[in-house]
């Protein structure tokens, strides 16, 4: 917005500007042109010229104290109507007030009433071609810095879903899976059955999935209760999941596998034994799905990329506005997804 705001410039909008307006007053009044004395044209043009300059120095001043007290990015709405209230407002007086300086002062001459409207019109038009004028550099800066964000984002969003599903299909996933499912065979066949339903309910559902930005919070409980149900299998009274989310929440939206890598970051830094078993609660909290867990953390390295809620962040700063709410007060591990209308 700098380069669009110099001294300089404004110099030469006002010079340019009162170059011309002699001669135009003059043909609007339908007169010749060649009978225009050089003093006359002079006396015009800088008093024009001094008038634009207080105008637009006003103008200067006052977008460089609303930017400071309400930024275009931060308050869009609001400073566009203090811009123009103030425009309306004080343009006029700075007119009047320099057409009844030079009219009466200088020139010893009546004022004009239809003349005094004439100006006015002219210094809020040139007052809000200003307004534009040096406002144009934030917005052109803006919307090429808000077209590259988009395009950044975008790619992170593709990439963020192929990262959910690569560790949903990751061959440790499936392996552990097959596992456990092979054992359940020989010992409860019964389980077995559910177990293999499960999983591929699990595995219908990623792959449902893999292109949507959002699915109904409904869809996304019933994938980590068929999810749950697996860790249940494999960590049996180690770990516990219990959902308590309103049904009027249910038809709001949630990126999809969202509370699945959740679960998986509890899991992946906590201890998970029989003397410590793992608790995660999901509930709803206003527009909000909170998922907790007591904290135990895991004795050893853990190996984490680190990737999982830095995930889900990319997704929802993709989709929306709204922003994950992350507490950890060293006892309690608190993650807030915000719901999606």
């Amino acid at each position: 917005m700098k380069s669009y705001n110099s001294f300089k410039i404004r110099i030469l909008l006002a010079g340019l500007i009162s170059l011309p307006a002699y001669p135009v007053l003059i043909l609007i009044q339908n007169s010749n042109l060649f009978d225009v004395a050089l003093y006359a044209y002079v006396e015009y043009t800088f008093a024009v010229f001094v008038s634009l300059v207080i105008l637009l120095e006003f103008q200067n001043w006052k977008s460089n104290l609303l930017e400071r007290r309400l930024s275009w990015k931060d308050s869009f709405t609001k400073r566009l109507i203090s811009e123009l209230t103030i425009t309306f407002i004080v343009t006029p007086s700075l007119i009047t007030a320099s057409y009844y300086s030079f009219y009466n002062f200088y020139w010893d001459m009546n004022i004009y009433f239809p003349s005094a409207i004439f100006y006015n019109s002219i210094g809020i038009f040139i007052s809000l071609f200003f307004l534009a004028f040096v406002n144009a550099g934030y917005f052109l800066s803006n919307w090429k810095n808000a077209s590259i964000r988009a395009e950044v984002l975008e790619k992170e969003n593709i990439k963020s879903q192929l990262i959910a599903l690569q560790n949903q299909l990751s061959p440790h996933f499936l392996f552990n899976n097959f596992n456990i499912l092979s054992a359940l065979m020989d010992e409860d066949l019964d389980t077995a059955k559910r177990y293999l339903h499960n999983l591929s309910e699990v595995f219908r559902y990623i792959l449902q999935n893999k292109y949507n930005e959002v699915v109904s919070l409904e869809d996304e409980l019933k994938f980590i209760t068929n999810y749950s149900f697996l860790l249940q299998t494999r960590f049996k009274k180690k770990f516990n999941l219990r959902i308590e989310v309103e049904e009027q929440y249910k038809q709001l939206k949630i990126p999809p596998v969202s509370l699945q890598v959740v679960l998986e970051n509890a899991l992946q830094h906590n201890e998970v034994s029989e003397k410590y078993p793992l608790q995660v609660d999901i509930t709803s909290d206003g527009q909000e799905i909170v998922v907790t867990n007591k904290i135990k953390p895991k004795k050893g390295k853990i190996n984490s990329t680190k990737t999982g809620l830095d995930n889900i962040a990319r997704r929802y700063e993709f989709i929306t506005y709204k922003k994950l709410r992350i507490n950890n007060d060293n006892e309690m591990f608190t993650i807030a997804l915000p719901l999606i209308e």
